[in-house]
């Protein structure tokens, strides 16, 4: 018993200091802090228990049951959710396939749900086992997920007061050759940031698309300017197509890569964002402006899979093994029977 709870203590340790160490944009991090708390807590149990307390016993029992009963409601308000904002979403910003994300996901759990109940009626080894393959699968996605919310909510909540030597904002497109509602909370964040720290560079960021008659970085510079903005402290980089091209063209504007930037984006973009920072070995901190919440819901949906895609050969490789694994669980059945 005392080497189970050597191990549990050590795989504490070790993954409070995972989450404390690794870099704020590791989705790594996020899941060195779910187990970890989730750890704590089971301690704190098994403490309650070994001190014969009654009443701390039955507290911990009763937030464990408190979650375990709003599961069902909680995957019913979800499914709602989505449906709403997502029909809101085409409503108000058109019927275009990457607006049917939140509805597609809805669809998705809806499916699943109906599933689940046929599957479970059907008293049969292959289907039983079929639906263990899929709760495996859906289980492995639940865990990246708490993971990816996790780091999102530290990144979001981080406090950042050290001074930046350059704020980046982001470009998201033009609409009409105009700065949309969009793009405009950036560069209002970002200007906000410059009004604190009025000795930043600002670096406008985005390129010309084909449909565009100037670059985005100059829109965005000329829109600031006409909200005030004194632009001989900023530049504009007008060659990139999309983020990572927009951190890399501004890198090259950085003269000392262990100067802080603060890179300005929406909220629902910052992990990614970070993750691509990360990536350019730049000194950053990511800061996020508001979208409405209709908006931020599809968003965040399409952000998470671009997250599982650049690291797509890794989730490829582990569902591969998940799905052997279910394979020769099914083949030694069969053998058996």
């Amino acid at each position: 018993m005392n080497y189970i709870w050597s191990v549990i203590i050590l795989i504490f340790i070790v993954t409070t200091v995972l989450a404390i160490t690794l870099d704020k944009s590791n989705l790594y991090k996020g899941g060195c802090v779910n187990l970890s708390l989730f750890i704590a807590m089971f301690m704190l149990y098994i403490f309650a228990i070994d001190l014969n307390n009654y009443w701390l016993t039955l507290f911990l029992l009763l937030i464990a049951a408190f979650f375990v009963a709003i599961l069902p409601l909680s995957l019913v308000l979800l499914i709602g959710s989505l449906c709403y904002l997502g029909w809101q979403l085409m409503t108000k910003e058109g019927k275009r396939l990457t607006n049917f994300l939140s509805l597609g996901l809805a669809s998705v759990l809806i499916s699943l749900l109906i599933l689940s109940i046929i599957i479970n009626s059907i008293k049969d080894t292959f289907f039983s086992l079929t639906w263990h393959w899929i709760s495996a699968l859906i289980l492995y996605f639940m865990l990246h997920i708490f993971s990816f919310a996790t780091t999102y909510l530290y990144l979001k909540f981080k406090r950042k007061n050290a001074p930046p030597a350059y704020i980046i904002i982001l470009g998201s497109g033009l609409i009409n050759n105009e700065v949309p509602p969009l793009l405009q909370s950036r560069i209002k964040k970002g200007l906000n940031l410059s009004k604190k720290f009025p000795n930043a560079t600002i670096i406008f960021s985005g390129g010309q698309g084909e449909d565009e008659e100037l670059a985005e970085g100059l829109a965005m510079q000329i829109y600031a300017q006409n909200q005030g903005l004194d632009v001989s402290n900023s530049i504009v980089e007008n060659k990139s197509l999309n983020t990572y091209e927009n951190l890399k063209f501004s890198k090259s504007y950085i003269t000392n890569l262990n100067d802080l930037c603060y890179i300005i984006t929406n909220h629902f973009h910052t992990l990614r964002a970070a993750q691509l920072a990360k990536q350019m070995h730049l000194k950053y901190e990511v800061i996020g402006s508001p979208v409405k919440l209709y908006f931020w819901t599809n968003a965040i949906i399409r952000e998470y899979i671009a997250t599982l895609a650049m690291h797509k050969y890794r989730h490829a490789t582990l569902l591969s093994v998940i799905t052997i694994i279910y394979l020769a669980i099914g083949v030694l059945n069969y053998i058996i029977r």
